[in-house]
Protein backbone atom coordinates (compact mmCIF):
# COMPACT_ATOMS: atom_id res chain seq x y z
CA UNK A 1 0.00 0.00 0.00
CA UNK A 2 2.82 2.45 -0.74
CA UNK A 3 0.24 5.23 -1.63
CA UNK A 4 -1.24 5.05 1.00
CA UNK A 5 -1.57 8.62 3.40
CA UNK A 6 1.22 9.00 6.27
CA UNK A 7 -0.16 11.76 8.53
CA UNK A 8 3.59 12.81 10.51
CA UNK A 9 2.66 14.76 14.03
CA UNK A 10 5.89 16.29 15.25
CA UNK A 11 6.86 19.41 16.53
CA UNK A 12 10.68 19.49 15.63
CA UNK A 13 11.24 20.16 12.52
CA UNK A 14 14.23 18.48 11.40
CA UNK A 15 12.95 15.18 12.74
CA UNK A 16 10.12 15.89 11.06
CA UNK A 17 11.61 16.24 7.53
CA UNK A 18 13.92 13.44 8.45
CA UNK A 19 10.78 11.16 8.58
CA UNK A 20 9.03 12.16 5.85
CA UNK A 21 11.71 12.27 3.10
CA UNK A 22 12.64 9.09 4.34
CA UNK A 23 9.05 7.98 4.26
CA UNK A 24 8.03 9.68 1.15
CA UNK A 25 11.09 7.82 -0.54
CA UNK A 26 9.72 4.29 -0.41
CA UNK A 27 5.94 5.74 -2.10
CA UNK A 28 4.11 7.11 1.37
CA UNK A 29 2.31 10.03 0.62
CA UNK A 30 2.90 12.22 3.49
CA UNK A 31 1.03 15.21 5.20
CA UNK A 32 2.60 16.96 8.26
CA UNK A 33 1.59 18.48 11.40
CA UNK A 34 3.72 19.94 13.83
CA UNK A 35 1.29 19.50 17.05
CA UNK A 36 -1.75 17.45 18.02
CA UNK A 37 -4.09 19.95 16.64
CA UNK A 38 -2.84 21.11 12.99
CA UNK A 39 -2.87 17.29 12.69
CA UNK A 40 -7.06 17.26 13.79
CA UNK A 41 -7.26 20.01 11.51
CA UNK A 42 -5.43 18.31 8.17
CA UNK A 43 -7.78 15.20 9.14
CA UNK A 44 -10.62 17.26 7.92
CA UNK A 45 -8.75 17.60 4.41
CA UNK A 46 -6.89 14.89 4.35
CA UNK A 47 -8.00 10.49 5.38
CA UNK A 48 -4.81 9.30 6.97
CA UNK A 49 -4.49 5.57 6.22
CA UNK A 50 -1.75 5.62 9.07
CA UNK A 51 -0.85 8.39 11.89
CA UNK A 52 2.95 8.73 13.34
CA UNK A 53 3.10 11.03 16.65
CA UNK A 54 5.10 12.37 18.67
CA UNK A 55 4.15 12.12 22.25
CA UNK A 56 5.41 15.09 24.06
CA UNK A 57 4.60 18.67 21.76
CA UNK A 58 3.55 21.54 22.29
CA UNK A 59 -0.38 22.42 21.91
CA UNK A 60 -2.24 19.33 21.62
CA UNK A 61 0.63 15.99 22.65
CA UNK A 62 0.20 13.16 21.36
CA UNK A 63 -1.53 11.26 23.77
CA UNK A 64 -4.63 13.75 23.74
CA UNK A 65 -4.35 13.77 19.57
CA UNK A 66 -4.80 9.54 19.86
CA UNK A 67 -7.60 9.92 22.09
CA UNK A 68 -9.56 12.52 19.84
CA UNK A 69 -8.60 10.63 16.36
CA UNK A 70 -10.00 7.50 18.57
CA UNK A 71 -13.21 9.42 19.27
CA UNK A 72 -13.81 10.30 15.61
CA UNK A 73 -15.79 7.81 13.12
CA UNK A 74 -13.76 8.59 10.44
CA UNK A 75 -10.34 8.12 12.03
CA UNK A 76 -11.10 5.67 15.21
CA UNK A 77 -9.47 2.79 13.06
CA UNK A 78 -6.76 4.45 11.81
CA UNK A 79 -3.34 2.95 13.00
CA UNK A 80 -1.65 5.14 15.01
CA UNK A 81 2.53 4.77 16.15
CA UNK A 82 3.41 6.59 18.95
CA UNK A 83 6.84 7.94 18.86
CA UNK A 84 8.67 9.71 22.35
CA UNK A 85 12.27 10.82 23.18
CA UNK A 86 10.99 11.18 26.93
CA UNK A 87 10.30 7.09 27.64
CA UNK A 88 9.01 6.82 31.62
CA UNK A 89 8.27 3.34 32.54
CA UNK A 90 4.67 4.43 32.33
CA UNK A 91 4.80 5.33 29.06
CA UNK A 92 3.78 2.22 26.98
CA UNK A 93 1.10 1.74 29.11
CA UNK A 94 -0.02 5.57 28.20
CA UNK A 95 0.14 5.06 24.90
CA UNK A 96 -1.52 2.29 24.85
CA UNK A 97 -4.31 3.43 26.93
CA UNK A 98 -4.73 6.68 24.79
CA UNK A 99 -5.12 3.98 21.39
CA UNK A 100 -1.25 3.89 20.11
CA UNK A 101 -1.09 0.42 18.13
CA UNK A 102 3.06 0.48 19.08
CA UNK A 103 5.88 3.08 20.79
CA UNK A 104 9.20 3.76 19.46
CA UNK A 105 11.76 5.47 21.82
CA UNK A 106 13.96 8.26 20.20
CA UNK A 107 16.64 7.48 18.59
CA UNK A 108 15.45 4.70 16.27
CA UNK A 109 16.38 3.49 12.80
CA UNK A 110 14.24 4.89 10.39
CA UNK A 111 13.98 1.02 8.85
CA UNK A 112 12.53 0.07 11.93
CA UNK A 113 9.65 2.84 11.56
CA UNK A 114 9.05 1.79 8.39
CA UNK A 115 8.74 -1.84 8.66
CA UNK A 116 5.76 -0.70 11.53
CA UNK A 117 4.73 1.40 8.92
CA UNK A 118 4.42 -1.58 6.72
CA UNK A 119 3.44 -4.18 9.47
CA UNK A 120 0.61 -1.62 9.82
CA UNK A 121 -0.92 -1.19 7.15
CA UNK A 122 -0.72 -4.69 6.37
CA UNK A 123 -2.75 -5.86 8.99
CA UNK A 124 -5.08 -3.36 8.79
CA UNK A 125 -6.20 -2.24 5.03
CA UNK A 126 -8.32 0.59 4.29
CA UNK A 127 -10.86 -1.76 3.96
CA UNK A 128 -11.04 -2.12 7.56
CA UNK A 129 -12.72 1.48 8.63
CA UNK A 130 -15.57 2.42 11.01
CA UNK A 131 -18.94 -0.09 10.51
CA UNK A 132 -17.12 -2.45 8.06
CA UNK A 133 -15.39 -6.00 8.67
CA UNK A 134 -13.07 -5.81 11.62
CA UNK A 135 -12.35 -9.91 11.90
CA UNK A 136 -9.18 -10.89 12.15
CA UNK A 137 -7.56 -6.86 11.78
CA UNK A 138 -5.23 -7.04 15.04
CA UNK A 139 -5.07 -3.07 15.07
CA UNK A 140 -8.65 -3.14 15.59
CA UNK A 141 -8.61 -5.98 18.32
CA UNK A 142 -6.07 -4.32 20.00
CA UNK A 143 -8.49 -0.81 21.09
CA UNK A 144 -11.53 -3.44 21.92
Amino acid sequence: MLDAVVLLVEDDPDTREMYATFLGSVGYRIVQAANGRAALDATRHSSPDIVVTDLAMPVMDGFCLTRELRARAATRSVPIIAVTGHHVPSTPQLAREAGCCCLFTKPFLPDSLLDAVRSMLDACPRSCAPGGDHEGCPVMASLQ
